[in-house]
């Protein structure tokens, strides 16, 4: 009986219908109240969190994105700098070969 009035009294207190419980009296009423109050910041404090996790992963994934570009550009870069050596490389050979 007494762990069947505790779980009556939890789940009073869980939904806010403290008022309507009458074995919540004294301190039981005033703890089960703070317990209330400070569930609710919690779960405000949750979505907060899970706001800014959601924020987070959307950053990250930009950055992913950004990062993924920048390597392609840089792997262009890089075949335009081969490209180059290779038309040097050849426009001094034909220029030594008409210094012959």
């Amino acid at each position: 009986a007494s762990l069947e009035r505790g779980r009556s009294e939890f789940k009073a207190a869980e939904l806010g219908n403290l008022a309507s419980h009458p074995a919540l009296l004294g301190d039981d009423r005033r703890a089960a109240t703070r317990l209330h109050t400070r569930s609710a910041r919690l779960e405000v404090q949750a979505k907060r969190l899970e706001e800014q996790v959601t924020g987070l992963r959307r950053q990250a994934q930009q950055l992913e994105s950004e990062a993924e570009r920048l390597e392609a550009d840089h792997q262009a870069a890089a075949d335009h700098v081969r490209k180059q050596a290779v038309l040097r490389r050849s426009l001094w050979e034909r220029l030594a070969a008409l210094a012959i």
